[in-house]
């Protein structure tokens, strides 16, 4: 006999045999007082295609993925435009650990970028397969989660739902949310490293002290991975493992202080420009009403996955749309009080609500929603859903298959519909016009697209037509006046830009019109009613101080326009500029240093030392090819 399983178990227990296992080709008599141990199971080489099955579905699923082009809508700010990503340098890498970018601080999401950009050039196919690659990581990981909770069967099941729900497109086939798909597979990784040191399957102390470390990187990846202490309790809760307290104890003031570090980051990245520490909520009943109306509109729409893109509004909603949203909370409530005897609902829905927290509770609902946010806490949904359609047995009746094939087809053909918007920036905008005319990104993302093609005549209808239809839209109204700026239409650009939120764009116009003693009262009171100060309005601000001589205010100025946007150069040699002025010539080569590793030219610098201040000023331009906006 063998050493494999069937020489364990005996051949004599296959199929409805009752006979004992066969020794010298006779059968030996089965003891009716002493049970025989079950067979595994899942055999070996079927729980070896359980392990592999969902990560190979979803490089194939996104395959395609690794051939579309980098898109204007927050690309550039991520890596095209980012000196500090796009050329490389150990300067620029500490200067991203040194300090926030972009209003948050997950150094380890512009790192990794950076990390490419050195290694390929930053060439598209290159980002695009390393997005594909993490997220068959953190669908492999996410099998492994749900598989001790649900059975490994159903764990294969759900983690390939999760691999091919149309949720994940988004995350997965655009550059810039590098920071989801990097921060899930540490999240789970921390989760699984607990997991195993609570099981003794290792030292746990190592163990402990490996989480945390996974913990503090998705932290770094993306602030929203602070939800991590509630991630590993809810695992814990759900392990069969004796609870030790004083240990355990230890661990999870220490996760929670992980957790904190990583709100105080956050709130530091938002102070870093003069913003107030908190938003403060419009009252208890009116934030819990805001929170399960958000945490209904992602169940809604991982249910019923229609109108995806780069954001759905909770304002547009039609009616059942809303009853929907508001009644979805509700119903994952009795859901996880009724399900007491089925395994993995209430441990799938804990954490789909707990990895949702960051977008429902700790922002306010002020921008849409989109399916990044939902991301992580997809893995959770996608194992109730298959705990819900297929009962825990190891054969599953035909109707309840049937079931699962038909919503991981749906999911499948969803997927499918949905890639191909992200192949190019024309593309995806012109998906979005299709299925809403009136997608406030998406007329101006489509308009830029037709400006690069030279088609200027039909960008500028496109924008005149939704100049019409949307007035409070300033997306459309700033890039509108950028064409007219380049026409020399400058007074019929200067009266699109009246609006609060375009008061930058406005105060450059101005001066180019010569009416700067104008544009220095729009900065003023721009920066005197913005809750959040722009870096651009203290740029300007800094310039006008700078030219009226109040050389201290103005290098205040510069230094937070610096903190705020340490990757742009014209920062920089704005700060150099105002330190000469003020015969500061250490500063000023320290500002003049990074302005050159960002990728300032060297004859610009050497212009600035050797003339003085105004050589390397610019006249203040309207960035009218710049519409990205980061979380």
């Amino acid at each position: 006999m063998g050493a494999g399983p069937r020489a364990a178990y005996g051949k004599g227990m296959c199929g409805g045999c009752s006979g004992g296992p066969s020794v010298g080709g006779a059968r030996a008599p089965v003891s009716r007082g002493v049970s025989e141990p079950a067979p595994p199971r899942w055999g070996g080489g079927r729980a070896a295609w359980t392990e592999w099955a969902p990560a190979l579905v979803a490089l194939v699923a996104f395959a395609r993925a690794v051939g579309f082009e980098l898109l204007d809508y927050d690309d550039p700010l991520a890596v095209t435009a980012n000196p500090l990503v796009s050329h490389p340098t150990w300067a620029g890498a500490w200067r991203i650990l040194s300090g926030p970018l972009q209003g948050d601080y997950q150094p380890l999401y512009y790192l990794s970028l950076a990390a490419e950009c050195a290694l390929h050039g930053g060439a598209p196919w290159a980002l695009h397969a390393t997005n594909v690659l993490l997220h068959a990581l953190s669908v492999a990981l996410a099998q492994r989660l749900l598989a001790p909770r649900i059975g490994r069967g159903r764990a294969c099941a759900a983690a390939i739902l999760f691999a091919v729900h149309p949720l994940v497109v988004e995350p997965v086939a655009w550059v810039a949310s590098r920071k989801d798909v990097l921060m899930l597979p540490l999240l789970l990784a921390a989760v699984l490293a607990y997991r195993r040191g609570v099981e003794g399957r290792g030292p746990y102390a190592a163990w402990a002290l490996a989480s945390l470390g996974l913990g503090a990187a998705a932290v770094l990846s993306k602030t929203a991975a602070v939800v991590v202490p509630g991630l590993l309790l809810v695992d814990r809760l759900a392990s069969p493992a004796p609870l030790r307290l004083r240990r355990e104890a230890v661990f999870f003031v220490s996760a929670g202080a992980l957790g904190i570090a990583g709100v105080v980051a956050k709130v530091w990245a938002l102070n870093v420009l003069g913003a107030p520490p908190v938003i403060a909520p419009a009252g208890v009943l009116g934030r819990g009403a805001l929170v399960a109306h958000t945490l209904g509109a992602f169940l809604q729409h991982a249910l019923l996955p229609a109108g995806l893109g780069l954001g759905y509004d909770p304002e547009r909603a039609g009616g059942l749309e809303y009853a929907l949203r508001l009644a979805a909370p509700l119903l994952a409530v009795l859901l996880a009080w009724k399900s007491r005897g089925r395994r993995g609902v209430r441990f799938g829905l804990a954490w789909w609500f707990v990895a949702l927290v960051p977008a429902a509770q700790l922002r306010p609902f002020w921008i849409w929603a989109a399916d990044r946010y939902a991301y992580a806490a997809l893995p959770g949904l996608c194992a109730v859903l298959v705990v819900l359609v297929l009962p825990e047995r190891d054969r599953w009746p035909a109707g309840r298959r049937g079931a699962f094939a038909a919503l991981l087809a749906a999911a499948a053909f969803l997927t499918g519909q949905q890639l191909p918007r992200w192949t190019s920036s024309e593309e995806l905008w012109r998906a979005h016009l299709a299925a809403d005319p009136q997608h406030r990104i998406a007329v101006p993302g489509l308009a830029r697209a037709l400006l690069r093609r030279g088609e200027r005549g039909r960008a500028l209808r496109l924008l005149r037509r939704a100049a019409r239809d949307q007035p409070d839209n300033p997306r459309v109204r700033r890039l509108l006046a950028f064409v007219l700026w380049e026409e020399g239409r400058l007074v019929e650009a200067e009266a699109l830009l009246r609006d609060k939120g375009l008061d930058a764009d406005r105060a450059r116009l101005l001066c180019a019109l010569g009416r700067r003693a104008e544009a220095r009262a729009v900065v003023e009171a721009a920066l005197r009613e913005r809750v959040v100060p722009d870096v651009d309005l203290l740029a300007l601000r800094a310039r006008f101080r700078l030219e009226n001589g109040d050389l201290q205010d103005a290098e205040e100025d510069a230094r937070r326009v610096v903190a705020g946007s340490p990757q742009r150069p014209e920062a920089w040699l704005l700060l150099a500029e105002i330190r000469l002025r003020r015969e500061d010539r250490t500063g000023a080569e320290e500002a003049l240093a990074w302005a050159a590793r960002l990728g300032t030219p060297r004859e610009r610098i050497v212009a600035l030392r050797s003339v003085g201040p105004g050589a390397g000023a610019e006249e203040p331009r309207l960035r009218g090819g710049d519409s990205s906006r980061q979380e």
